[in-house]
């Protein structure tokens, strides 16, 4: 099955799937682990089990994936 998507589309998912992962790694929609970090924020990045790595690096995946579709 081969799905066609506007380039809107495909940035809102992407956009969407970026805010759910910033969501995941410390409660805030806009910022995410790595950059927790270096803004010296370490307090804000949340200990995450197994499945919620899995998912994050699932939605990575995915994101990298969209982005690089034409």
């Amino acid at each position: 099955m081969k799905l066609e998507m506007t380039t809107q589309e495909r940035d809102d998912i992407v956009l969407g799937l970026q805010i759910r992962m910033a969501v995941i790694e410390t409660g805030d929609p806009v910022l995410r682990a790595n950059d927790a970090i270096n803004m010296g924020q370490h307090k804000k990045v949340r200990a995450l089990s197994d499945d919620q790595r899995a998912l994050v690096a699932r939605y990575e995946a995915l994101v990298a994936k969209l982005q690089s579709a034409c």
